[in-house]
């Protein structure tokens, strides 16, 4: 009874809180989204029927204590751009950062051109002059950055993966991460991995100590909604004592521990810990690429290589340790602050 009280007073207080609250901090068209659009279609000369991708932080960002979200609508109707056809991008970030957006479009010979645009302070809208972010050694990556600004690494990143039929699962994972980069790729790619060679069986559940953590851990939480709110997720960082402890090949491509927790009636039953490897194979990957004067580019270029090899999950992955914990407190001390995972399983030389 006093529980269903508290809960009769906690509702009532948020709806009290949300009827004090200002009706234009929620929801209202700022307008930016339309402006955008109309001109954005003007500069890149877009005709219907044009194949075109929209990308947009609006609806996480913030601006001046106001919603953004819908400043996403005016793409729909303007470049055909819906969550249904895979060429809308809601893209994760701060509710304090200002809205932007991102407009490509795909020409028949496969070439793509963006448009960027960015909201200032006064609520001007900044829209750029068209660019080419065709993922090549030849892409002129200044002039991207010269239109594109702090856009440019997503606008690049997300039209070549998008241009290139990127797995909607993974696309999530970068949306999330808010790039896409090899990290995210191979976020995905253990996920992958995970579900073929190990999948949950009634009353299991994934738990991962991200250990070393890296971009991969915002895949994975997205393609396993395996979270830290939920307490299934745990990134730790690792040290140059703990490197040097492990055996080479290990200390090169440790991914982290997966681990499939048994559970009845919410009580501990087991533990099957699985300590995977990850191999990027970058020197096959730059004898592929060549050269490249900008890093960045490098680097989705290298997530392009690893999801054109999807189908070859165990080229990328591979299964370093497994071992079988029955004991919850040795369970506990594996996930607890201060633990040390490589030496309870066993993998220091």
């Amino acid at each position: 009874m006093k529980t269903n009280i508290l809960s009769a007073v906690s509702i009532a207080f948020i709806l009290a809180a949300l009827a004090l609250s200002p009706r234009t901090a929620c929801c209202g068209d700022l307008g930016f989204g339309a402006g955008f659009a109309e001109r954005a279609a003007v500069s890149i000369g877009y005709e219907p029927g044009d194949s075109a991708l929209c990308a947009t932080n609006a609806g996480y960002a913030g601006w001046k204590g106001s919603d953004t979200i819908k400043e996403i609508k005016p793409f729909a109707g303007k470049f055909g751009c819906s969550l249904g056809d895979g060429n809308l991008y809601n893209v994760h970030s701060s509710m304090g950062e200002s809205p932007w957006f991102v407009v490509t479009v795909k020409s028949k010979d496969g070439s793509l051109r963006s448009v960027c645009g960015s909201v200032g302070d006064d609520g001007s809208i900044d829209v750029s002059k068209p660019v080419d972010v065709t993922l090549s050694k030849n892409l002129d990556y200044s002039a991207v950055k010269e239109a594109c600004g702090n856009m440019s690494y997503s606008a690049v990143g997300y039209s070549n993966t998008w241009s290139a039929g990127a797995p909607w699962h993974l696309t999530q994972g970068a949306l999330f991460h808010n790039h896409f980069c090899p990290g995210v790729t191979s976020g995905y790619i253990i996920a992958k991995w995970l579900l073929k060679n190990a999948p949950l069986e009634a009353g299991e559940n994934y738990n991962i100590i991200g250990l070393p953590h890296w971009c991969k851990e915002d895949s994975l939480m997205s393609a396993l909604d395996v979270t830290p709110g939920k307490g299934g997720y745990f990134a730790m960082r690792w040290t140059d004592e703990q490197k040097k402890a492990l055996p080479e090949d290990v200390a090169r491509d440790i991914a982290g521990f997966f681990i499939k927790v048994k559970r009845e009636n919410r009580a501990f039953k087991s533990a099957k810990v699985l300590v995977l490897g990850f191999d990027f194979h970058k020197d096959e990957f730059f004898e592929w690429a060549g050269e490249n004067k900008h890093p960045e580019l490098s680097n989705l270029q290298l997530a392009l290589w690893a999801f054109e090899r999807l189908d070859r999950l165990d080229y990328f992955v591979r299964l370093i340790k497994e071992i079988e914990i029955a004991d919850e407190k040795e369970y506990e001390r594996l996930l607890a602050p201060g633990g040390a995972p490589f030496k309870l399983v066993g993998l220091y030389k």
